[in-house]
């Protein structure tokens, strides 16, 4: 559902039992969500500013009786109100972080022969604790031979501040790498990654790396005695097994926990989440006060690296991985805990490492820009909306940005003014002109641009005249989305061979003048051969 949608529907559907309004000061300042869905306006900038105040936790629909998702309708509001807005100098921060993540110098991928699972720690956990990363890498090793390891930044700050156009660049760059380079299975230890990966990581499968540690304890398990309280992280209040394999590896430990009000699905943000603590102070430390009253004197035990920084800013906080792989300093209640600016000296520390110890066949630093290269923008050309509008619904649930045009000549203004277009699906039949020939006039625009053609009756002397006019599939309908999904999908990864191979000129060691207009009239020329041109 679009933005107005998500507003009717909360507004229609939700009941004002203020359940969740109990449970959270934002909701205690605002409103409950139907009072808000209805006064909510857009344009109003007064409003703009509300949904940045939310941590997107997830306890609302938690306790919801009907279902409801309050948290998705405030991060809908932020995605349409961050542009507006023009946040980003408040947000300088966290933005920056993730973009160093996701950069050169910082990014590593090592994929040996074979491989199609993939460790990736997050930027927290191999920033504060690069030695337990070490022997948790050291332990997947041993017990999945052909593993292969990932250091990168989901980017789910970008997804969360509502700057959703950057985060599915960013993200589907990486997963299409990685599905490229045959990787099925994602290991993760950061709970936020495993939702990002779950909800957008089409084609690839993702598990906690808990539930691997439960299933195959480590030979040297300590031996421990005492009680703790367990806080979950909010992204894992409805992963029953991830909550309960770490559960399960504390009693392997000796350890037993004393439960808390706000626990598994009921569990309160730490206060980092949504980046709130950059918008509104008080409103984040309010959840480390309920945290912090039900833990009383008890040491706190988590397994996300931002809960456990944030936690242990006032409390004492430990992450399971301290017990695992670094008993000692947990015993003596001293984990080997490093912050900024060291985090960032870490993280290079632990890529230095990987490259001199980990042999592999495939590996790369992330050169991908956001803006040069772009893989997920669909134009679907077609005048019959019963047949466009649930399919893009469908697709854009998938993370695509789908733009709908009824006519040949509204999908060439969409091309002409520079609109994100990497593949266009057309019907051979628009009122205006044929598909092939608007296929025809965007190649000879932008020949980068993939052409999918589809006919209700297919016939060999219209298959020609597609392919002539530069498309790479001609299907017939009806596809089931299943099929439809894989020539999308081949479609986008001919695109972006040609845009890296555009990217690999203009950034590499020869660019004279000459040398880049020889190298990139060779790759149009490439494109070009592609439409029988």
């Amino acid at each position: 559902m679009n933005l107005p949608e998500q507003l009717k529907h909360m507004a229609d559907q939700c009941i004002a039992c203020d359940l969740c309004v109990g449970e959270c000061a934002f909701l205690q300042k605002y409103g409950n969500p139907k009072q808000i869905a209805e006064s909510y306006d857009p344009e109003d900038r007064s409003h703009q500013s509300l949904p940045f105040e939310c941590h997107l936790c997830g306890l609302c629909l938690a306790v919801c009786p009907k279902d409801l998702d309050p948290a998705g309708m405030f991060l809908s509001m932020r995605t349409k109100s961050i542009g507006e807005l023009g946040k980003k100098r408040r947000f300088k921060r966290i933005l920056a972080y993730e973009k160093r993540g996701t950069s050169r110098r910082y990014s590593y991928y090592t994929l040996p022969e074979g491989c199609q699972t993939v460790f990736f720690p997050g930027c927290a956990l191999p920033g504060t604790r690069p030695e337990v990363t070490l022997k948790l890498i050291q332990y997947l090793q041993h017990r999945i031979p052909s593993l292969g390891i990932v250091l990168d930044c989901c980017t789910m700050p970008s997804h969360d501040l509502g700057y959703f156009d950057h985060f599915r660049q960013m993200f589907y760059e990486m997963t299409r790498y990685l599905i490229r380079n045959h990787v099925q299975h994602i290991l993760t230890a950061c709970p936020n990654c495993f939702q990002i990966f779950k909800k957008y990581g089409r084609g690839l499968s993702v598990q906690m790396v808990h539930e691997v540690l439960n299933q195959h304890p480590p030979e040297d398990l300590p031996s421990l005695s005492g009680t703790l309280v367990l806080h979950d992280p909010c992204p894992m209040r409805f992963e029953d097994s991830a909550m309960q394999a770490v559960r399960d590896l504390m009693a392997k430990t000796g350890l037993h926990f004393t439960p808390m009000a706000h626990e598994k699905d009921r569990s309160v943000c730490c206060g980092e989440g949504g980046a709130v603590f950059l918008v509104s102070k008080p409103l984040s430390e309010n959840w480390k006060k309920i945290r912090k009253a039900e833990a009383g004197e008890s040491p706190v035990l988590t397994y996300c690296a931002g809960c456990t920084n944030n936690l242990g800013k006032t409390m004492a906080t430990f992450h399971i991985l301290d017990l695992l792989f670094d008993p000692p300093s947990f015993m003596n209640k001293k984990p080997k805990v490093s912050r900024a600016p060291f985090t960032y000296w870490n993280r290079l520390s632990l890529k230095k490492r990987l490259r001199k110890t980990f042999l592999a066949k495939t590996t790369r630093e992330r050169s991908f820009l956001d803006g040069i290269l772009s893989f997920n923008n669909l134009l679907i050309v077609d005048p019959d909306r019963s047949f466009t509008v649930p399919l893009a619904e469908q697709l854009e649930k998938m993370g695509f940005s789908v733009f709908l045009a009824s006519s040949g000549e509204e999908a060439l203004k969409r091309v002409y003014k520079n609109d994100p277009v990497d593949v266009v699906l057309l019907d051979t039949v628009l009122p205006d002109r044929t598909g092939m020939e608007v296929l025809g006039r965007i190649k000879a625009h932008k020949p980068f641009i993939q052409g999918i053609v589809m006919t209700g009756k297919s016939s060999v002397s219209e298959a020609i005249s597609a392919m002539k006019s530069g498309a790479s599939e001609y299907l017939v309908k009806p596809q089931g989305l299943e099929a439809l999904l894989g020539h999308i999908q081949a479609a986008m990864d001919e695109k972006q061979d040609y845009e890296q191979q555009m990217l690999a000129v203009q950034t590499g060691p020869f660019t004279t003048p000459r040398h880049l207009k020889t190298r990139m009239a060779e790759i149009k020329s490439a494109a070009a051969k592609q439409r029988g041109a």
